[in-house]
């Protein structure tokens, strides 16, 4: 009995590691327009995504393309952190996830655009669509007041005057402005 109960494991082991790999494979040639993707483990966004030269979708239809093509939540959006053209003429567009108005940590996205027109994606992005919501319950103060029990000095930069060089007044460093991630 042990030894059909073993094979009977080892054979429903193998089915679900097939259904799954087939799921894969299946999702990664079933996005409309593109030539080449890659998927992290343990995510079914996309770590990159080439396209296909036919494909014409610039910046902002992009990010309209990730919210449709991998059902992500109404409640996620994105904004732009920083956008460089480089040498090549490549624009680099890096752009991060929010949920409810609030950054993903880790929730970043390069858009890879060439004459206008997106030829690649890369990054990583989080579905929020089966989470709960879990309200904050750490207020700033609080936060802060933790980091500073973790990091002891006997004086913060923030602590420091200011000093007045060439008629510039330079700060060492702020206090702290938490943002709730």
């Amino acid at each position: 009995m042990t030894h059909r109960t073993l094979l009977l494991c080892v054979l429903c082991t193998l089915l679900a590691v097939s259904v799954f790999a087939q799921n894969k494979a299946e999702r990664k040639t079933d996005l409309p327009g593109v030539a080449d993707v890659h998927f992290a483990e343990n995510n079914d966004i996309p770590k990159f995504i080439r396209f296909n030269p036919s494909v014409v979708m610039n910046t902002a239809e992009a990010q309209v393309y990730l919210q449709k093509q991998f059902g992500l939540s109404d409640r996620t959006s994105f904004t732009v952190l920083s956008a460089e053209t480089d040498k090549l003429g490549i624009k680099h567009t890096r752009i991060q996830q929010q949920h409810d108005g609030k950054n993903v940590m880790g929730g970043v996205y390069l858009i890879h655009e060439r004459d206008g027109r997106v030829e690649s994606m890369s990054g990583k992005l989080f579905d929020f669509s089966e989470v709960a919501d879990v309200p904050a319950t750490v207020t700033k103060d609080a936060a802060v007041a933790t980091a500073l029990q973790h990091v002891p000095a006997e004086t913060y930069g923030w602590e420091v005057p200011a000093i007045h060089h060439d008629g510039h007044t330079h700060t060492r460093s702020e206090y702290p402005n938490p943002e709730l991630v």
